[in-house]
């Protein structure tokens, strides 16, 4: 399943031809389910601090997004999770705070268990994002991340 950070509909950059973009990539693919869109408005800049409050400015924290992310890895539990270079591709700021934020709620989200969760026997071997060790009795499965 695919879920993306931002959403081409709405403030921002509103640009539905972005939003085609998006879903003619996926079915070009092969992919068949419908994405999860983010929820905040696309923008652009060449700096994360400026991406940061643009998002700031369109009423989204940080914390909401991880919480957007960490519901979503918690529901799909992807065993690949792929995201943006960590200098944003050619430098654009809201795909380096995309990366940043989606890197601290894979970590939150291995690393935390919600109450419902089952407890599963303990495995010594683990999973790596970013060099961070994740136990195998987390609440997302092995995965690898990608980006």
């Amino acid at each position: 399943h695919v879920v993306y950070f931002a959403r081409h509909d709405v403030g921002g950059y509103k640009n539905q031809s972005r939003l085609h973009e998006q879903l003619d990539g996926l079915w070009a693919l092969g992919v068949t389910d419908y994405p999860t869109f983010g929820i905040i408005p696309d923008a652009y800049s060449t700096d994360i601090n400026v991406a940061r409050a643009q998002m700031n400015n369109a009423g989204f924290t940080d914390n909401d997004v991880i919480k957007f992310y960490v519901e979503n890895l918690r529901y799909y539990k992807p065993k690949v999770i792929l995201g943006h270079d960590e200098n944003g591709e050619y430098g654009h700021g809201q795909h380096r705070l995309n990366i940043a934020i989606l890197k601290e709620a894979v970590n939150k989200s291995s690393s935390s268990r919600s109450s419902s969760s089952s407890s599963k026997s303990s495995s010594s071997s683990s999973s790596t994002v970013n060099s961070t060790p994740v136990k195998e009795d987390s609440i997302l499965p092995k995965f690898s991340f990608y980006f």
